[in-house]
């Protein structure tokens, strides 16, 4: 009795010094991926502060290949800025694909509702993007990337008033458009104001559409888009 007694009291120990390493040791595995997670959408911030979009993209994808997927942070933010990445690369069904996962998760994320509408309507699926746009306006009315695409819906219904309303809206936040999509709200202003009688600030939108030097962008697309709608 006093043998097995002993033999137990040994083991004890042992036992419990075995169970702290492990635990230890998965703790210190977790610290680990999810500081390596940390490091790759560090790094994914600073590329798409800079709009370096193919190394943002590659950053925000290796963030995410981190698994298991409970031990990261960024999820929804990484889907949701890959998604703006690819947008900004012009791969607009891939956008849209990383937004929907990071809209399934977070579905009041108003940039990423604007990116979408915007990718949807480029892509030709006018309706839901509608519902995007006026969601991500709902939400944040500072959205310029979402008025600039909800004047253009506006524009092709015959509603100068939002129209021009909306366009307004995305030049004074011209900081926020994409390359390519600031000479197209111009030129959507230009046309709304002239609809509403306005010439001279249809001739000043006019002259800053011409001033900008990317004048491609939403206007070609969208027209395109909503042609087969």
């Amino acid at each position: 009795m006093e043998t097995r007694s002993r033999r137990r009291s040994l083991w004890l120990p042992i036992a419990a010094a075995a169970i702290v390493l492990l635990v230890g040791g998965a703790v210190a595995g977790f610290l680990a991926l999810r500081a390596t997670e940390a490091r790759h959408y560090q790094a994914a911030g600073e590329a798409y502060a800079a709009g370096e979009w193919d190394r943002a993209l590659n950053a925000y994808s290796a963030a995410l290949s981190v698994y298991p997927p409970f031990v990261r942070q960024h999820t929804t933010l990484c889907y949701a800025n890959r998604g703006a990445s690819f947008f900004h690369l012009g791969q607009y069904e891939r956008a849209v694909a990383d937004l929907d996962l990071a809209l399934s998760r977070q579905a009041d994320l108003a940039p990423a509702l604007a990116y979408r509408g915007v990718a949807r309507l480029l892509t030709g699926d006018a309706q839901a993007a509608r519902e995007d746009l006026d969601l991500a306006l709902d939400l944040d009315p500072g959205q310029g990337l979402a008025s600039a695409g909800r004047a253009w819906m506006c524009r092709e219904t015959g509603d100068a008033a939002a129209a021009l309303a909306d366009a307004e809206d995305a030049v004074v936040r011209a900081g926020q458009l994409p390359a390519g999509f600031l000479a197209p709200a111009y030129a959507l202003k230009a046309e709304a104001a002239l609809s509403d009688g306005d010439m001279d600030g249809a001739l000043g939108a006019a002259d800053a559409a011409l001033a900008e030097p990317e004048r491609a962008g939403l206007a070609q697309s969208a027209d395109r888009a909503l042609a087969h709608t």
